[in-house]
């Protein structure tokens, strides 16, 4: 498939995982959460579309592997993204032996363009795993092998700070996937009225970006998080930032409507 054919993203995403593994896989999210297949049997990237109508499962794709482990998870917002993510995806699960999930819901996974290659980058060395015993059990050494592996999963994740001088923003948009031009929307509009609002894009879902989280949300007082389902990574979000709080702007199926995120953050009531 040359990469000047006009494509959608979901194919846009195959075609650029191709370029750095054999396998890499279109299928729907049911599909793949009916399989539950082995994560480090081999490198291997799964494009998973979350179909019209259905709810985005997060909490399913992090429990994917028997061990209860994640596949390294990522969910682009935009076609370019769709290129991107998913060769990075392809290019960790080349080096680290492990299965990748480019999550597409649908409003993403209808987009078209016409993809550019990208760039085949030879592969360095993995870092290798520290010693595990041997007399462990064969799942309990598989287990701590597909930590070590995960540990060395890229972050993706774009902070939009608040652009007031001298200040720091009160509130802070966690959003991924197909709610990222929607929150970027409602947070423009916040910002027009003298709202200080940050905005994290959130790239990588899995392993959960604690570290990217913390660091947007430092002093923020509200953290609002679209998702399409009833909350599932808004309660991973209440897990690591104890100290604030975090309001669900949730639209089931979805996807989840501007206004929506707009309305969390006018008629939430500051105090609390």
């Amino acid at each position: 498939m040359k990469p000047t054919t006009v494509m959608n993203a979901c194919e846009a995403a195959v075609f650029a995982a191709s370029r750095f593994v054999a396998d890499a896989e279109l299928v729907t999210l049911d599909a793949l959460l009916r399989r539950r297949p082995a994560l480090d049997a081999r490198p291997r990237v799964f494009v998973t579309r979350v179909e019209p109508g259905q709810a985005t499962d997060i909490a399913a794709l992090g429990r994917l592997h028997s061990g209860g482990m994640p596949p390294l998870t990522v969910a682009p917002f935009d076609f370019a993204s769709c290129v991107t993510m998913a060769a990075t995806a392809a290019l960790f699960s080349r080096l680290a032996g492990y299965a990748s999930v480019v999550l597409l819901e649908h409003e993403i996974a209808e987009l078209e363009g016409m993809p550019q290659a990208p760039d085949q980058v030879k592969p360095g060395p993995f870092p290798p795993a520290p010693p595990i015993d041997p007399l462990l059990p064969a799942p309990h050494r598989d287990l701590l092998l597909a930590r070590h592996k995960l540990s060395q999963a890229p972050t993706i994740a774009q902070f939009d700070p608040d652009p007031t001088p001298g200040v720091k923003a009160e509130w802070l948009v966690i959003s991924f996937g197909s709610s990222v031009g929607a929150a970027a929307e409602a947070v423009s509009q916040s910002r027009a009225t003298g709202q200080r609002v940050s905005h994290l894009r959130l790239g990588t879902l899995w392993p959960f970006p604690e570290e990217s989280i913390h660091k947007a949300a430092a002093g923020v007082k509200h953290v609002v998080v679209p998702e399409r389902n009833l909350g599932q990574y808004l309660d991973e979000i209440r897990r690591v930032l104890p100290m604030q709080t975090v309001i669900p702007a949730n639209a089931v199926p979805g996807p989840v409507p501007a206004a929506l995120i707009l309305d969390r953050l006018a008629n939430t009531p500051r105090c609390c």
